[in-house]
């Protein structure tokens, strides 16, 4: 409780029981008020992670995680494309049930990799692997495309659920196009196409597919890159299906 001091000329606390100005009760005032401020900036940190477009290089990455909630609706929005999605990707028949990618070698201008986060894909020849907590990502020498592989460990419980969150995600990005989100003919698999506008690299074109592999791990594998280069990331998105195989059930 506070009194109007008149010699002081200002609200004042009345003194405690103890002889103190409220000292405890200004203790528990300033305990709360600090808990309340680290609680605000631990969600703010977490949703900044989750939407963020602060101009770096990673911004195409889609950040899986357990029960997260999407408060946008779908609504593709801005202009309508013109340009046709490429055609959709999937796994070359092996004629086996436990490979899902091809054997052999990899096309020209790509290298096959057995990753060490265990499974194997083809990349572009000369792309730089880093492992981070949101997957294995390939990138380009000059950082401007890159290819990014990871487990879906969220809430949804099939590949096209997965990208349908993951869209409404992304569809927060500056200038964002959507191309299509749709079930593929082969297994359970997904796409989603989409673009938007990078804040340093510009108009971006992103290729996202998810599935179910043998070893009944979901996977998304995206690839990501400036708009002037489509269809080069259904290529590369292409070539990286055909050959992917978690480690054990690969041929």
């Amino acid at each position: 409780m506070s009194r109007w001091d008149a010699d002081r000329q200002e609200w004042v606390p009345d003194p405690g029981e103890d002889g103190r100005t409220g000292a405890a009760g200004t203790r528990r005032l300033l305990l709360v008020i600090l808990v309340a401020v680290v609680l605000c900036g631990g969600i703010g940190a977490g949703i900044w992670a989750l939407v963020r477009d602060d101009g770096g290089p990673d911004d195409d990455r889609v950040l899986p995680g357990p029960d997260v909630t999407y408060s946008s609706t779908f609504d593709p929005g801005g202009e309508t494309p013109t340009d046709d999605p490429a055609p959709t990707p999937g796994p070359t028949d092996t004629g086996t049930d436990t490979d899902t990618g091809t054997g052999g070698e990899a096309p020209a201008g790509y290298e096959r990799v057995e990753d060490p986060a265990g499974f194997r894909i083809d990349v572009p020849e000369g792309w730089v692997r880093s492992e981070e907590t949101d997957g294995v990502f390939y990138r380009s020498p000059d950082q401007r495309s890159l290819l990014q592989i990871f487990s879906l460990r969220g809430p949804e419980t099939t590949p096209y659920e997965s990208l349908t969150a993951t869209e409404k995600q992304v569809s927060q990005n500056p200038g964002y196009r959507f191309y299509h989100l749709e079930r593929l003919d082969w297994q359970d698999a997904a796409e989603l196409q989409y673009a938007y506008d990078h804040a340093q690299f510009g108009p971006r074109r992103v290729i996202d597919v998810a599935f179910t592999a043998p070893d009944d791990v979901q996977y998304a594998v995206l690839v990501a890159g400036p708009q002037e280069n489509w269809p080069l990331q259904a290529e590369q998105e292409q070539a990286a299906i055909d050959a992917f195989c978690p480690t054990a059930y690969c041929s």
